[in-house]
């Protein structure tokens, strides 16, 4: 049912002016996996896109709970890439399983393009701010 809401949660993200979070979300394709116990784990692409949503956590937990009124815990992340080859490993006949395939559709469709490493500085720097940010090339 998150996977259905999740785009609730990412405008409640922008309506509180969380465009820097939401932009490493989109970029990074990152959304609900699954939820067991209060706990979510989130598919994510790029470790540096994960990296910078991990330190947002309390922040989207918020905002899910603002949209389902839930108090959910985001617990882990998975990449999008381990699961399709580990999926192709276990599955060698089929290419995904049907749930992986529906919730992978719903994340390309939805997600922009890669952004350039010139895209990507400044949104790091807009995130953090150019006084904590240093660029090593």
């Amino acid at each position: 049912k998150l996977n259905e809401l999740w785009p609730e949660v990412l405008n409640e993200l922008g309506k509180q002016k969380k465009m820097a979070l939401l932009n490493f979300i989109k970029v990074g394709q990152i959304a609900p996996c699954d939820i067991k116990r209060g706990k979510m784990t989130l598919y994510y692409e790029g470790k540096a896109y994960k990296q910078m949503v991990e330190l947002e956590k309390p922040v989207i937990e918020g905002a899910i709970k603002k949209v389902t009124g839930l108090d959910i815990i985001i617990k882990d992340f998975k990449q999008l890439s381990d699961i399709k080859q580990k999926t192709s490993q276990d599955q060698p006949n089929s290419t995904e399983t049907s749930g992986y395939k529906a919730q992978n559709k719903q994340i390309k469709e939805k997600s922009p393009e890669k952004a350039s490493d010139e895209e990507f500085r400044s949104d790091v720097i807009s995130f953090f701010g150019k006084d904590i940010v240093e660029i090593e090339e």
